[in-house]
């Protein structure tokens, strides 16, 4: 997953998102047969990478709730509690969770936020930006202004780095 930090500095737009396709692997893997020799390989390999980015998500997340962004959408919420929260539904930006394929990028590195990303409800033509560069590309407008949107709480998050942990145990005592 150097490669998305790479890409992150270089502000250089992905061909794919490297979050999504490391959750639709840990899925795959999760949702495969017991003893399946794909799911114990990928897991094996997967499981370090995934809970590295997942700690990663975590700890922006609670950075933008420390920093005052108290908002938080997430990708089962209705169009109602979207317009309660300030954000115009259907507007220039699309609501980027709530359709599973769609993945914005960020304005300041070009990253493709899967697991999250922050706008601003009186701004939204300022566009989105990752967890990681809300604070400095976004309008200047109070935190308490910005929303951040998730597609997977932390919960599941944490959840499917768990799963994915047992897969490697059991590859390890399987391969080895």
């Amino acid at each position: 997953f150097e490669a998305m930090a790479a890409a992150r500095r270089v502000a250089r737009a992905p061909v794919f998102s490297l979050e999504r396709l490391a959750w639709e692997l840990a899925k795959r893997c999760v949702a495969a047969e017991p003893g399946a020799e794909f799911a114990l390989r990928t897991a094996r390999e997967l499981a370090e990478p995934f809970s590295r980015m997942v700690n990663r998500e975590i700890a922006l997340r609670q950075a933008g709730r420390a920093a005052g962004i108290t908002a938080r959408l997430d990708s089962t919420h209705t169009d109602a509690e979207r317009v309660a929260h300030g954000l115009r539904v259907g507007h220039a930006v699309p609501d980027a969770l709530e359709a599973g394929e769609i993945c914005l990028p960020c304005i300041a590195c070009a990253h493709l936020c899967y697991f999250g990303l922050v706008r601003c409800r009186t701004c939204p033509q300022q566009g989105i930006a990752c967890l990681e560069h809300e604070h400095t590309v976004l309008c200047r407008c109070a935190p308490s202004h910005k929303v951040v949107e998730t597609r997977h709480s932390a919960y599941s998050l944490k959840w499917m780095v768990a799963q994915l942990k047992g897969l490697e145990a059991r590859a390890l005592a399987t391969f080895l």
